[in-house]
């Protein structure tokens, strides 16, 4: 009995509290990486179910089942995102090759452009500037193309990366499938998810996935939504304005919006260049610039507030920073959670410092 009160004692040393906890979350982490390929749909399903809990609640509200109210936002959800897909990768597939067919123009201007300027600074040739420059030029042709090819790879290689065909196919099939339990079964998970967790922190455990709650219902909701509406208002202004390939960097620009200053740099300046070669005007590129500066108006003093309320309180290079991590472990979706994961991370990490500086 002494022997087992004497380790006891020991085990609630501050010490080896903090080995017990870094051990354990390293192997977690250890267990997750080496499962992300099988526990990868099931994190999807899980995450669609938390995005669409509300809205089935409210629908249960309204005295529907709860298995039919679940059907029927599946069903709904995937029909939306068919036609979508349907619709408009036709249409940015179209404005890729368009583009590719024109850029040699677009650089044709561009190298005009330019030479006269490199002579001004620099006492070299004039056929060695335009060697140097059709070599750079060059690059750039069949760019567009290449990115569309690149994007399409990069997603279905993240899917196939989950264990070929079969398995994809698979994944296919069990990720609305899991989706559907885990809607139907939400109330049910929250309630018996604390029985699970040791008593002694148990409390601390919920009150912390409560501040969890808070904190990311309304923002990735809200985000996802912002991002949908922020596609069509570039979309519908670039349009408008002439740009080149307007609805895919209409898309890619909305999408982007959800990393702090990654709008500007994926839209802003390849549509304001590109906008600039095909009129070789100043009417067109302020256009562009009246396009994404009404835009941000409305993003900043309309949609956002209304719609996401309170930021995560994140800094732009720590979210940068996670987006590259997110994207280098876990592919296109690292990508997607990469936001959300880190502001959980957050809310822990505040707790396991002020326990770091106790110690």
């Amino acid at each position: 009995m002494v022997g087992i009160a004497q380790v006891n004692a020991r085990m609630q040393a501050p010490w080896v509290k903090v080995l017990i906890l870094v051990v354990s979350l390293t192997l977690a982490m250890v267990v997750v990486y080496s499962l992300r390929a099988v526990l990868t749909p099931f994190l999807v399903a899980l995450t669609f179910a938390y995005l669409l809990d509300p809205i089935v609640g409210g629908l249960e509200r309204l005295r529907l089942p709860r298995s039919t109210a679940c059907i029927l936002v599946l069903m709904t959800g995937v029909g939306l995102m068919t036609a979508l897909v349907l619709v408009l990768y036709p249409a940015v597939r179209l404005q890729v090759e368009m583009l590719t067919a024109e850029l040699p123009q677009y650089l044709a201007t561009l190298r005009e452009w330019l030479t006269p300027w490199i002579n001004r600074l620099s006492q070299m040739d004039t056929g060695r500037i335009r060697g140097l420059l059709e070599e750079a030029l060059q690059s750039f042709e069949g760019l567009p193309l290449r990115i569309l090819q690149t994007l399409s790879t990069v997603m279905v290689g993240t899917l196939a990366s989950l264990g070929g065909i079969l398995t994809l196919a698979l994944n296919l099939i069990v990720i609305p499938v899991a989706t559907f339990y885990f809607i139907r079964d939400f109330s049910r998970m929250r309630a018996a998810f604390p029985t699970f967790l040791p008593i002694s922190y148990r409390q601390w455990i919920m009150d912390k996935l409560a501040e969890i709650d808070d904190l990311l219902s309304g923002f990735v909701r809200g985000q996802l939504l912002v991002a949908v509406i922020l596609m069509g208002l570039y979309i519908i202004g670039l349009t408008i304005v002439g740009v080149p390939s307007s609805v895919l960097f209409g898309i890619l620009t909305g999408a982007a919006s959800i990393v702090p200053f990654m709008g500007l740099v994926v839209g802003f300046l390849p549509t304001l260049l590109l906008t600039f070669l095909r009129y070789y005007d100043w009417q067109h590129p302020l256009g562009v610039v009246a396009v994404f500066a009404g835009v941000q108006i409305i993003e900043s003093n309309f949609v956002s507030p209304k719609i996401v309320g309170e930021r995560l309180g994140l800094h732009p290079v720590v979210v940068i920073l996670a987006v590259l991590v997110g994207g280098q472990i876990f592919g296109f979706l690292g990508i997607l959670l990469a936001v959300p994961m880190t502001a959980v991370i957050k809310v822990f990490w505040r707790d396991v410092l002020a326990f770091y500086r106790e110690i």
